[in-house]
């Protein structure tokens, strides 16, 4: 499952799935949030990563769990006259583990 957020050009979520929910530990949807404060409680290696502003891996160290590896796609999209950011979180660690 892949980790899909939708941020238009205001910084405001309109759109998540729910294994963005899971993977931000969020309770509630994460539609009309900026995502400003969502990264804020995020662990660094997804700042960075999202910060960095272009597709790549990045290492995700959980207390207690062996490090997980992700890749972060990103794009820009015009929806509705609106520009739209598009971030992709997948976990490739069972795939470099084979």
């Amino acid at each position: 499952p892949q980790a899909v957020l939708l941020v238009n050009d205001n910084d405001f979520i309109v759109y998540s799935n729910h294994s963005a929910r899971d993977f931000f530990n969020a309770s509630t949807a994460l539609e009309g949030e900026k995502i400003s404060p969502l990264l804020s409680k995020a662990p660094q290696q997804i700042i960075n990563a999202v910060n960095k502003g272009v597709d790549g891996l990045f290492i995700l160290d959980k207390a207690e769990q062996e490090p997980q590896t992700w890749h972060l796609s990103m794009g820009r999209l015009l929806l509705n006259n609106q520009h739209h950011r598009l971030f992709v979180f997948k976990q490739l660690t069972r795939e470099l583990s084979r």
